[in-house]
C-alpha cells in the first residue's frame, strides 16, 4: 500500500462497480503504509463491506483461483510481477497504460486503461472481464511457457548475458 498503487483510485472504480453490481467483492492483497487510510477511505465511503483487506500473504496463487479478474491502475510500474502471475492464472487483466507493453502475455486477456478516463470507464472494463470470465489455467500457463517469461527462456537469455553473446 503505497501511492503509486492508486489504491484510492480503485476503492472509487470499486465503488462504480457496485453501482450495477453489488455482489461484487474487492480483495487487497499486501500492506504497506497508506493501509490505513485505505482501509478508513472504504469506511467512509460505506463500501467497507465488499472490501477486504487480507494483509501480507503466501498463498497469492491461492487467492488468484478464487479471483475473477485483477485490477491494477498504478501511476508507474516497471514490471509488474502479479500482472505475469494473474495472466498465468488465466485471470483477465486490467491496468494502467503506464504499464510496460512486455507484462502483455495473453493476447486479449490485459486491457489498458488511461487513469484520465476515470472510475467509471474502468469499472465498465472491469464488469465485461467479469462477464467474459477467466480462461483455462493449463491454456494460460502454455502461453506463459512460450512467453520471455518462461524460466527456460529466462535462464537462456541471462546466460547469454554472462557469457557475454
Amino acid at each position: 500500500f503505497i501511492p503509486r498503487k492508486n489504491h484510492k483510485f480503485i476503492l472509487d472504480i470499486a465503488q462504480a462497480v457496485f453501482r450495477t453490481r453489488p455482489e461484487v467483492r474487492f480483495l487487497f492483497v499486501g500492506d504497506g503504509t497508506a493501509r490505513p487510510e485505505i482501509e478508513a477511505r472504504a469506511k467512509a465511503m460505506g463500501i467497507s463491506e465488499r472490501v477486504h483487506f487480507c494483509g501480507i500473504r503466501t498463498d497469492v496463487p491461492r487467492l488468484m483461483r478464487c479471483m475473477n479478474a485483477l485490477v491494477m491502475p498504478s501511476l508507474w510500474e516497471g514490471l509488474p510481477i502479479a500482472l505475469i502471475e494473474a495472466q498465468a492464472a488465466g485471470l483477465p487483466c486490467i491496468a494502467s497504460d503506464s504499464i510496460t507493453q512486455e507484462a502483455k502475455i495473453l493476447p486479449g486477456r490485459l486491457t489498458l486503461l488511461s487513469l484520465s478516463t476515470g472510475p467509471a470507464a474502468w469499472a465498465e472494463q472491469i464488469i465485461a472481464a467479469l462477464d467474459g470470465g477467466t480462461i483455462d489455467e493449463g491454456m494460460a500457463l502454455k502461453a506463459i511457457a512460450h512467453s520471455d517469461f518462461s524460466i527456460e527462456r529466462s535462464t537462456t537469455s541471462l546466460s547469454q548475458v554472462y557469457a557475454g553473446r
